[in-house]
This record gives structure tokens, sequence and C-alpha cells, in this order.
């Protein structure tokens, strides 16, 4: 049995915790062995249901339900922006819907370590629900947004490059 730090202790908490990872996961990224592992999670467990849940699950069940309410609420913020986007393509609200598209990928990118997001596949699921939007709400900004389509097809490509 090998003595660890609080760092490597914190490391696996945090793979299982936030990255929904499993304890033989866990093990296997950070070389400490599942009962160790097993034993750690344990901490700060409580009877739920007539079960025991380690400390760590309950951690991670608080972590993905706040995640879960934070998403909704982007998506909200996603959805309240194209309202008013349909009507006011003013600089301000194109700025706020890029950002509010930054954190989504952001979000997507943390989902787990090892994951791998298609940026240009996102990029263009988002814009093509963007024309339909559009398309149902206000036909004539199709010719607002093909006079500056390449601009923003140029802008994502500098911005997917920097990453």
């Amino acid at each position: 049995m090998g003595e660890y730090d609080y760092e490597k202790r914190d490391q696996a908490e945090t793979l299982y915790v936030k990255y929904g990872m499993s304890i033989a996961e866990v093990s296997r990224l950070t070389g400490i062995s599942v009962n160790t592992l097993d034993r750690w999670s344990r901490t700060g467990g409580e009877i739920v249901d007539g079960k025991f849940v380690s400390g760590w699950r309950l951690r991670q069940k608080n972590y993905q339900k706040k995640k879960r309410t934070i998403d909704e609420n982007l998506f909200s913020a996603l959805d309240k922006l194209s309202e008013n986007l349909k009507d006011n393509l003013d600089s301000q609200n194109i700025y706020a819907a890029v950002q509010l598209y930054k954190l989504q990928m952001q979000s997507l990118e943390r989902a787990k370590p090892e994951a791998v997001v298609d940026k240009s596949r996102i990029f263009m699921d988002v814009f093509e629900w963007l024309l339909k939007y559009f398309q149902e709400k206000n036909p004539g900004i199709f010719q607002q947004m093909g006079e500056h389509l390449e601009d923003v097809v140029k802008h994502f490509k500098e911005w997917e490059s920097e990453k």
C-alpha cells in the first residue's frame, strides 16, 4: 500500500466526480490501486434510501445536477438570444451568441479528458439550425446573412486554428 500526496488524491477524486470515470478507470489513469480509491471514495458517504452511497458518488451526483442546471440555463439563454437575433442583428447580440457558443464548446471539451470534439461539425450543425430557424421566423434575413457568410466562415477558421 503506497503513500499518496493530497494532489494525487484530489486528482483521482476530480476524475471520478467531474469526469464521471469509474474507480477502475481512475485506477488505470493514476496508478492508484482500486482498493485505495474505493477507501478514499467512501469518505463522507451516507445512507440514502437504505443503501450506503460513497462521498465521491454523492459529490458526483451533486456536480452533475449543477452542471445540468448550468447547461439548461445556457440553452435557455441561447434560445432567448436567437429570438432577439431574428429582429435585431446588432453586433452586441452576435457577440453574445458567439460567447455562448464558446461556452458550449468548452463544456463539450471538458466532458471527458479523452473526448474528441469535432468543432467544424458542431459549427455546421449550429449554422444549419440557425438557417432553418431564420427561414421559418424571418425569411428576409437570408440576404443579410449571405452578405456576411464568407467573413463568418473566415473568422471561424481563424478561431478554430487558434485552439
